[in-house]
């Protein structure tokens, strides 16, 4: 790895580690229930598993004749949703194939909302580290990876991975989608039209000009 630096030798081994996760080797991390400090075991849920929990959390309050569109309601609908999250990733710490409470209703039923709050944190914890947003990539690795690609360095970017690789290109693409410099072309990155009050103000303007050349 010549020309690598060691924080990117643990970005390229954290990615074999994902890679892992990705081929259906679960990552579990060990756990205590907040209040009652009971052990468990942790995973990160899929895409899918969310979603899941998402409508499961929808499909309650639907039952229950709860609206959805009032703000009141805002709060009791996140702690449903989490209470779902939690009912699918808390796993029992001696056999992992059994979940840690027995249903939504059961953790909803026997933990407080303080309690669920905290221990979705530990959680969000867990998934950023095994499972990172790639358009947040840090802003060392992000510059060396850029040095990398300007000396044409081949060899260097093979030892990454196509993970982190991707990752790099997402995080180019949100610095690129917020860049206030305007381009030209159609497409999502095209420079707005102007506003209407900008036009007749630059109508004015002309006619001011005008006036004063006559």
């Amino acid at each position: 790895m010549a020309g690598i630096t060691p924080k990117v030798q643990r970005q390229a081994a954290a990615v074999t580690r994902l890679a892992l996760i990705r081929q259906g080797k679960t990552v579990f991390r060990d756990a205590l229930w907040p209040g009652l400090e009971l052990p468990l075991k942790m995973r990160v849920l899929s895409c899918s598993e969310v979603q899941v929990c998402h409508a499961a959390a929808v499909e309650r309050f639907a039952k229950l004749k709860i609206p959805l569109n009032e703000s009141q309601n805002f709060l009791l609908f996140q702690d449903e949703v989490l209470t779902q999250v939690l009912c699918l990733a808390c796993r029992d710490a001696e056999d992992t194939s059994k979940m840690f409470a027995e249903s939504a209703d059961d953790l909803r039923d026997n933990t407080t909302v303080d309690e669920r709050a905290a221990m979705y944190l530990r959680y969000r914890d867990f998934q950023a580290e095994v499972d990172p947003d790639p358009s947040e990539m840090d802003q060392e690795l992000l510059g060396e990876i850029l040095d990398l690609v300007k000396k044409k360095d081949e060899a260097g970017l093979r030892t990454l991975g196509s993970s982190t690789l991707a990752s790099f290109i997402l995080s180019m693409a949100a610095r690129s989608s917020s860049s206030p410099t305007p381009r030209s072309g159609p497409g999502p990155f095209s420079a707005p039209l102007p506003s209407s009050n900008a036009s007749e103000a630059h109508e004015q303007e002309t006619t001011r000009t005008e006036s004063s050349e006559s």
